[in-house]
């Protein structure tokens, strides 16, 4: 099981190979992190990472897909399989962690108020 600090030290470790362009050590680090954390999303978003580089779409999809299925809060594995699902002619910038991702701004907030019969009503603000 890894920690947060190993999963932040996993991170570095694979986006600096990645840009090195040490893709079978990249490969191989976010293989084993998948195996000893079979549960956790991190290591499915950096093997999709990976699988984009080396242009296997389908299989890099399947990766952001299991890392949202995972942990469907993991902001990245989401922010990857739009801009990776996306008809784009430029390959997009990848999303290792949070800080990659946009920050969702105008966020609405809304709560719910009870009219007198009780009924719910959605309302913004």
């Amino acid at each position: 099981m890894y920690d947060q600090k190993q999963m932040q030290v996993l991170t570095a470790q694979v986006r600096a190979l990645v840009q090195e362009n040490h893709m079978c050590e990249a490969e191989a680090a976010a293989a084993k992190a998948m195996a000893d954390a079979p549960h956790e999303a991190q290591p499915h978003n950096l093997m999709g990472i990976i699988m984009e580089r080396e242009n296997d779409h389908i299989q890099a999809m399947k990766h952001f897909r299991a890392a949202w299925a995972l942990d469907p809060t993991f902001v990245p594995a989401r922010v990857n399989m739009e801009r990776y699902g996306s008809f784009s002619f430029t390959m997009p910038r990848p999303a290792y962690d949070e800080a990659d991702c946009p920050q969702e701004a105008n966020v609405q907030k809304c709560r719910i108020e009870y009219d007198e019969r009780g009924i719910g009503h959605v309302v913004r603000g």
